[in-house]
């Protein structure tokens, strides 16, 4: 089992706002997704234990979607704090966890990095291996693949639907490497 994890922020770097997290345990071989997890984050307990806002991210964010920044912002019957996300994220990554697992993302400079350093500001370890951390987009570069070429279901930043997008099309450009054919039936 691995995992597909990405978050939604107000920043670029570790030490930034994590406003949702969404995280799927899945299988490499076939795509078939196990659980997920997702959750938005108080945004007032981030800047509280001390994670950053970027402007320049804050108005992007005013440039996106009406659905996706309801989504992030404005969810206040669901929104928890940095600290319970923190703490029930892990409890559901420790349930999947073996020593095999990896942990993908969209880059490894953005949602492992990110979330690690937001579970830090809480005096929490991120619950996988330094080593365990692989990267979407070297699978499609190496695989010579245009994610863009896959259909998007779900809304765009949304973490868990961005996950679901993600899982897609790494298994796509895992089909490629691997020579089969994942055109057929």
């Amino acid at each position: 089992m691995d995992f597909m994890l990405d978050i939604e922020t107000l920043g670029t770097k570790p030490g930034c706002a994590v406003l949702a997290v969404g995280c799927i345990a899945f299988r490499r071989s076939t795509g078939a997704i196990h659980d997920e997890f997702y959750q938005t984050i108080d945004l007032r307990t981030s800047r509280k234990a001390g994670l950053g806002i970027d402007a320049d991210t804050l108005l992007w964010w005013m440039k996106q979607d009406r659905e996706a920044v309801q989504g992030a912002f404005l969810n206040p019957q669901t929104t928890r704090p940095l600290s319970e996300v923190v703490e029930t994220s892990k409890q559901w990554f420790m349930k999947h966890r073996t020593r095999e697992n990896a942990i993908w993302c969209q880059g490894m400079d953005f949602d492992i990095p990110i979330w690690g350093r937001a579970m830090a500001a809480v005096g929490e370890r991120p619950p996988w291996e330094f080593w365990a951390g692989r990267d979407t987009r070297t699978a499609y570069d190496l695989a010579g693949f245009n994610p863009r070429t896959v259909k998007r279901e779900g809304g765009h930043h949304n973490a868990l639907d961005d996950a679901r997008h993600q899982i897609a099309c790494l298994r796509k450009a895992l089909d490629i490497l691997t020579g089969e054919d994942f055109f057929a039936p």
